[in-house]
């Protein structure tokens, strides 16, 4: 990568800069061929266990999507 694009990406509006980054890692392998780097850690896998087990006894304890959009919006001042 060559500094002239990095530099063209980060002149980048924020929300054009998001979109890139989704882009970007939807383009990552969610398989098999992902390096180990790539792959969650045992302990990565357990938090996200607790969280999912903590929101299904409790489904009302988390925000929607619309809420976190919203949220980030009045924070950041991004429409998303």
């Amino acid at each position: 990568m060559t500094a002239q694009l990095v530099s063209e990406v980060l002149s980048l509006p924020v929300a054009e800069r998001l979109h890139l980054v989704e882009e970007i890692w939807d383009s990552l392998p969610a398989d098999a061929e992902a390096p180990a780097s790539l792959l969650l850690t045992a302990e990565q896998e357990a938090e996200l266990n607790r969280r999912a087990d903590a929101h299904a006894a409790d489904p009302s304890s988390s925000i929607g999507w619309d809420a976190v959009q919203q949220r980030i919006q009045d924070r950041f001042g991004l429409r998303l």
